[in-house]
């Protein structure tokens, strides 16, 4: 339900991006247990949203998570593990250098973990491994192998993790359509 005081975000091309007062205004209002945050942070199209500038791609990939931290709305960063493998932990301090200590960060669980079997078509990214996936679900790999270095590097900024699983899973792995 509307309501005369909800700040309208802008849904056209001709509307008025909120003023920072405005949407520091709106962040006040909102219970500190609310976090807003996106998938990423490096894409050229948020120009006049979230940036200031209409910066490049490459502007974005070495800058556009310190404008990302300063925008009043975003208190949380959410970081894709990408397809197959986890981000480096050189990459992990990176962001968490360029964050500052109010932000939470929720990643997306090693696909290590989520994957149920490694098919022959992957085989490549996986080490040559074909079949079922040993730590699939694996508590203690995640717990020892995945886990320590995200709390070491992010410490109380440490969030969830989402684990995404494959769109056609079942009792006995993969079951395709």
């Amino acid at each position: 339900m509307y309501h005369p005081a909800q700040l309208d975000l802008p849904m056209g091309a001709d509307a008025r991006m909120p003023s920072r007062a405005e949407l520091l205004r709106l962040r006040v209002n909102l219970p500190p247990t609310v976090q807003f945050g996106t998938a990423g942070w490096d894409y050229p199209d948020w120009a006049g949203l979230v940036w200031t500038d209409a910066p490049s791609q490459a502007d974005l990939e070495r800058d556009g998570l310190i404008e990302y931290a300063a925008h009043p709305l975003f208190t949380a960063m959410y970081l894709e593990s990408g397809a197959r493998a986890q981000p480096s932990e050189r990459d992990l301090r990176r962001y968490a250098s360029l964050l500052p200590q109010s932000m939470h960060c929720v990643f997306q669980a090693h696909p290590e973990v989520t994957t149920p079997r490694f098919t022959h078509s992957e085989r490549a990214f996986w080490g040559g491994r074909i079949g079922a996936n040993p730590h699939f679900l694996d508590a203690r790999f995640f717990a020892h192998e995945v886990l320590p270095t995200y709390r070491e590097v992010f410490g109380d900024r440490l969030g969830p993790f989402l684990f995404a699983f494959p769109p056609h899973l079942s009792r006995e792995g993969i079951d395709p359509p």
